[in-house]
């Protein structure tokens, strides 16, 4: 009926609600956890990627472009990455300050008025 296109899912961002009443935040946070897992393990960063620290760094942006920059540092690799946890907060805070989101994050969205 939709001609066998792809529908795409609408983006959520980190710590929007579902339709359903679920929390996409749990979702997105246990996806990072994993990637950040596998990346200080099989990925050579040696445990060299603080969860809590990038976690904190998120806020505002949605989980896809979180993503994102996590798949370049893995693209980059461990050899050419002396501090991966400080990498990738950068690399959020100017993704962040380049789609105009401000403060450091806490988890609000970019749909959250400030204040």
């Amino acid at each position: 009926a939709d001609g066998g296109g792809a529908r795409l899912k609408p983006r959520r961002e980190v710590g929007e609600r579902r339709r359903g009443g679920g929390e996409a935040k749990s979702d997105f946070h246990r996806e990072l956890g994993r990637r950040i897992g596998w990346l200080n393990t099989e990925g050579g960063f040696d445990n060299g990627i603080n969860f809590t620290t990038v976690i904190e760094e998120c806020g505002g942006l949605d989980a896809g472009e979180v993503f994102e920059i996590i798949d370049k540092l893995h693209m980059r690799g461990h050899r050419e990455i002396r501090d991966p946890t400080s990498w990738v907060c950068a690399a959020l805070s100017k993704s962040k300050r380049f789609l105009g989101v401000k403060g450091k994050g806490k988890g609000k969205s970019r749909s959250e008025p400030e204040g």
